[in-house]
């Protein structure tokens, strides 16, 4: 079992992604982590692929099924329908990476359970008619189907087959606790993590869903708590034995997920989270095998 690290390029300049490239691999990375929509015109997505592919890196791609980049307010009274189409059509745009999986934020946290449920159903054949069947993995992220734990398992009851990223950071931020206090939180965690495919390694607050600084002593219940769920996914996945690696992003963000005015650059941060973190899930994936 094998931790495969991708290096987000979330807030970074396309014109600076060259040189990101560059040092990814020089720092250790396996691979970029993408955002599609962010990546330049569509005409030059050959040549970043053969920039990443040049360097030896894999790729993971990001899109959503709406609402991209979140630019502008909202769009109103989108449907299943509208954010299915979406969907394929990123999914087809992103083929040309030749992705070791695709991260989507997908459907609206206003829809109805049967509406999330509808998509997810209909996004599974989506994946196959594409090529794509097994990459795809849904974010567990704020403003979508997959904002709150218990909607998520009871989405997840529902569409068993859907592999999800788990961004747990988000979900600590909307109920407002760490968890892994209550039984109930225990349990839940207990029904997402078998679904949990790659990892947003982000940790958050109960108020936020970036704390600046991981290693600070004041955050150590926070640290505890993402490191052992993100360890209990690593479990998983090497238990089913359907692949000998899980793709995790040490994934930090400028403002307003990072305070104004920090002294640390969320862009050095994600870098020194993942020299934290490397040693660390190094040493837990050989304790798993032993």
């Amino acid at each position: 079992m094998r931790v495969l690290w991708f290096r987000s390029t979330w807030n970074i300049d396309h014109s600076e992604w060259p040189d990101l490239i560059r040092k990814s691999k020089e720092l250790g990375f396996d691979g970029i982590e993408l955002n599609i929509h962010r990546a330049g015109p569509p005409d030059g997505f050959a040549e970043l692929n053969r920039l990443i592919k040049q360097h030896g890196l894999l790729a993971s791609v990001a899109t959503f099924s709406s609402w991209i980049n979140y630019m502008g307010p909202r769009p109103p009274g989108l449907t299943v329908e509208d954010h299915i189409q979406t969907y394929k059509e990123n999914l087809e745009a992103a083929k040309i990476f030749d992705p070791v999986v695709i991260n989507v934020q997908s459907g609206v946290d206003y829809w109805s359970r049967e509406d999330s449920i509808e998509f997810y159903r209909r996004s599974l054949k989506i994946d196959a008619e594409v090529g794509l069947e097994g990459k795809v993995c849904h974010e567990t992220h704020r403003n979508r189907s997959l904002f709150h734990p218990y909607i998520a398992a009871e989405i997840l009851r529902a569409v068993p087959e859907i592999r999800i990223t788990a961004d747990i950071s988000h979900w600590t931020c909307v109920c407002e606790r760490l968890l892994d206090i209550s039984p109930e939180d225990g349990d839940v965690l207990n029904q997402v993590i078998p679904h949990v495919q790659h990892i947003h390694a982000r940790i958050g607050t109960t108020q936020s869903s970036q704390c600046p600084d991981p290693t600070d002593p004041g955050y150590t219940k926070e640290r505890v708590f993402f490191e052992n769920t993100w360890k209990e996914v690593i479990r998983s996945v090497a238990a089913k034995g359907e692949r000998d690696w899980v793709t995790i992003v040490p994934e930090y963000g400028a403002y307003p997920y990072m305070p104004l005015h920090h002294a640390t650059n969320f862009s050095d941060l994600a870098n020194q989270e993942f020299r934290r973190l490397k040693p660390i899930f190094d040493q837990f994936t050989d304790e798993i095998q032993t």
